[in-house]
């Protein structure tokens, strides 16, 4: 198996290790409290005293988006009606920890479990999630602007054409997972047999390019969207990526009803992308979870590839 994308560069934390390293540096804190908060691929994250979230880099490459969000981050924050992890303290490489980190204010909200869709969305999150995809996108000429005054920039991602051959790294784990009529509809994708759809020819927007549902955080009472969190994958590229996990999780109805919201330009094959993109992100999702011994979220995912997309025929997507 090649070298996983998680992969850690440095020594793993403890709440020891945390608590004594945020306090020296920042000891205006007046740290009293941590606990560990979540795990993506790129950080670690601790929660501080209730109200701080702490993102510690597990590898040194990390540190480049760290400084990126910075700029990026107050920018958006004035421009979206969500809150945003707006870095308030960067810290320094020292002895305890060898990369820059950063801290920022508590999001408010929880991800919603979307592995059996319900019937119908919530109203309030389908306005709440396309009004922030407008918003996003339209300040893709703002953005570009602060990034280039700082000299800064992000690179150009065209994905998911480029999904493929991640699909062929986790392929084995899927086909020792997966039930015979899930593989017997997905075999041509895990063979490699099925060209991406052609790549978006436009002009690159503004992406958050992680829309997971982790990172989408909901008033569990009302289905509101408080914020959005995890900015280290953003960049400028298709906006067909930004709508590819929502529609995975809730269905190509869905992504018709946020199109016809949608105020920026769609080209002739952005559906094509979002249905290929919805079928290699489930699977996806699913190996990455088996892989990180994760039982729990593994079967979740597993649930709403063969319970959910399957029988709705979306895992046949790539098709069309």
């Amino acid at each position: 198996m090649d070298e996983v994308p998680w992969r850690l560069e440095r020594p793993v934390l403890d709440a020891r290790t945390v608590t004594a390293l945020v306090a020296e540096q920042f000891p205006d804190l007046g740290v009293r409290r941590v606990s560990p908060l979540g795990e993506g691929w790129d950080c670690e994250t601790w929660l501080v005293d209730d109200c701080w979230v702490f993102r510690f880099p597990k590898r040194a490459t990390v540190q480049e988006s760290l400084a990126r969000e910075s700029l990026l981050l107050p920018v958006l924050a004035e421009r979206i009606d969500l809150r945003l992890p707006v870095p308030e303290w960067v810290g320094t490489p020292c002895e305890r920890f060898p990369f820059v980190f950063s801290g920022y204010r508590l999001v408010p909200g929880r991800p919603r479990d979307w592995s059996s869709r319900p019937a119908q969305p919530p109203a309030a999150f389908e306005s709440d999630f396309i009004g922030f995809l407008n918003d996003l996108h339209g300040s893709t000429a703002v953005v570009q602007d602060a990034l280039s005054a700082a000299g800064e920039s992000y690179p150009a991602d065209y994905a998911p054409i480029h999904w493929a051959a991640e699909l062929m790294r986790v392929r084995d784990v899927l086909r020792g997972r997966l039930g015979p009529e899930t593989l017997a509809v997905v075999k041509p994708l895990l063979a490699g047999e099925v060209a991406p759809p052609a790549p978006f020819a436009g002009d690159p927007v503004l992406l958050h390019f992680d829309l997971a549902e982790d990172h989408v955080l909901m008033d569990d009472r009302t289905g509101r969207i408080l914020g959005v969190i995890d900015w280290a994958d953003a960049g400028f590229g298709d906006p067909a990526v930004d709508f590819i996990e929502a529609t995975m999780w809730l269905g190509p109805d869905f992504l018709e009803r946020v199109l016809a919201a949608y105020r920026h330009p769609v080209d002739d094959g952005f559906r094509d992308r979002v249905r290929y993109g919805a079928t290699v992100v489930a699977l996806l999702n699913c190996a990455y979870a088996v892989q990180r011994g994760d039982a729990v979220r593994a079967a979740r995912r597993q649930q709403h590839l063969e319970t959910v997309m399957l029988p709705a025929g979306e895992l046949r997507s790539w098709h069309r």
